[in-house]
């Protein structure tokens, strides 16, 4: 794995209008350090991205330290009712009279290309991103989406959709 000039990404990279559907490029796996926490304890998710084309690819990385998967990576976090869980690391603005959550801007990612068969590790604090102090079961997915299939190509937009994982919280 390598940093990439020719993959550096500032901003929010492409809108999901421009993005394709699910392919067999890369695979993204999550895993929760442990399956069951007590309310309010921190709650780990690690997030694997592993290239599985037969070409290099670039992803989206924060050049700081490990931790800040949600830099590349959107997470879902649904309630045992099926509700979507809000991101609670963002501030809440009111358009036309309906709360809105603007979630932390990541002024600059890096490429970072994966060569056929590496794979890239990160993860996030989801007790930072949702809150997770309410007793109850929890599901978690990820998306990636990544805007350059290969170094200097066009941006052509693949995603890719995780498997699912459960926590449950206790008081």
């Amino acid at each position: 794995m390598e940093a990439h000039s020719d993959c550096r990404v500032d901003g929010d990279g492409l809108p999901n209008s421009l993005l394709g559907q699910s392919s067999a490029e890369f695979t993204l796996a999550i895993h929760a350090d442990t399956s069951a926490v007590k309310s309010g304890a921190p709650v780990r998710l690690d997030i694997r991205v592993t290239n599985i084309s037969d070409h290099p690819i670039c992803f989206y990385k924060y050049p700081g330290p490990d931790g800040t998967a949600e830099a590349a990576n959107s997470f879902e976090v649904r309630d045992a009712s099926g509700n979507s869980l809000r991101r609670i690391d963002g501030r809440t603005v009111w358009i036309h009279g309906e709360p809105h959550t603007l979630l932390h801007g990541w002024p600059s990612r890096r490429g970072v290309i994966l060569k056929p068969g590496e794979t890239l590790d990160d993860f996030a604090l989801l007790s930072n991103l949702f809150d997770l102090t309410r007793p109850g079961r929890y599901t978690v997915t990820a998306r990636q989406s990544v805007p350059f299939v290969h170094p200097g190509a066009k941006p052509s937009g693949i995603i890719a959709a995780s498997n699912t994982v459960e926590i449950t919280v206790s008081n």
